[in-house]
């Protein structure tokens, strides 16, 4: 079986609009529509969400995210970049579950419109390309 990891970023600052990511949208916070699309995929097996912030960590698990790691303050700051995040979640996993994913799913927050059908063709197309 394949194992593949869904990563979703939601940092507690931003330069835009503060705790965007949490902001409650219908009744629920924005992250949570991410979470949910990727819990309901066939193809994910683990939904991870990456943070700096306990309270958004708390939520996400309230959704049904893992949140087993913060993420570094120096690699959560406007400047950095995705491959950061990333890097980092990928070497925690594997330095402290001994778990490491055949393909990465990054799915941001920001983008809640997405359906779980999109998820999983775009996996099917990844995993059935050379």
């Amino acid at each position: 079986m394949t194992k593949v990891l869904a990563l979703i970023p939601a940092r507690k600052n931003s330069k835009g609009l503060k705790n965007k990511n949490i902001k409650k949208i219908n009744g629920h916070p924005l992250l949570a529509y991410t979470i949910k699309a990727a819990i309901k995929s066939k193809s994910i097996n683990r939904v991870i969400c990456s943070t700096d912030s306990y309270m958004i960590g708390k939520i996400a698990k309230k959704y049904g995210a893992e949140c087993p790691f913060l993420r570094p303050k120096a690699i959560s700051k406007d400047s950095s970049s995705d491959i950061s995040f990333i890097k980092h979640a990928l070497n925690w996993l594997k330095n402290n579950e001994n778990y490491k994913p055949d393909l990465i799913i990054h799915l941001r927050p920001t983008s809640p419109i997405r359906y779980t059908t999109h998820i999983d063709d775009a996996i099917k197309k990844i995993k059935n390309s050379k």
